[in-house]
Parts: C-alpha cells; structure tokens; sequence
C-alpha cells in the first residue's frame, strides 16, 4: 500500500506509514499513514483490510467489530495536533 500510495502522489507531496504521533498533553496516538501536501496541509488515513462493512453506526472487519472506527481513529490523532484543523 504503501509503495503504491508514493508512486500516485503529486510531486511535492510526501507520505509516511505507521506514523507515531506525540504531542504534549495527549497520549500517544498512532495512523496508518501520514500525507502532506505542503500547500493544502496534512491527511490522516486509516487502511483496513478483508471484507470491511458498516451496519448500524458499528465497523467490522472479517466479521469482527472494530474496536474504534476508523474516523474516530485518524480524529484521534488530528485531537494529538491541535494546531490542525479537522474537516468532517
């Protein structure tokens, strides 16, 4: 994924995976991948594999409930930043 996501990027953008985010005040938080785009600002994003479904506000994946969303985890890491603002 990763290796794909660097080849399709824009020149200029740049992309880090299992990126650990640390930020005074918060606990450490965790995103499958970081991208930037010096112009525009930063987009954290959430990979999950397998069969993946939403039923009734919950996630799975392989039929087994998430144990958080994967919104709620890439709005953790944005919370770890507060200088980012989130867009929904």
């Amino acid at each position: 994924m990763y290796d794909a996501l660097t080849r399709g990027l824009p020149k200029g953008w740049y992309a880090w995976h299992s990126l650990r985010i640390r930020a005074r005040g918060h606990p450490d938080a965790e995103t499958d991948f970081v991208i930037a785009d010096p112009a525009r600002g930063i987009l954290f994003v959430e990979v999950k594999g397998g069969h993946i479904e939403e039923r009734d506000g919950r996630w799975y994946s392989n039929c087994r409930q998430l144990e958080q969303p994967p919104r709620d985890q890439a709005n953790r890491v944005s919370k770890a930043n507060p200088g980012i603002e989130r867009r929904k």
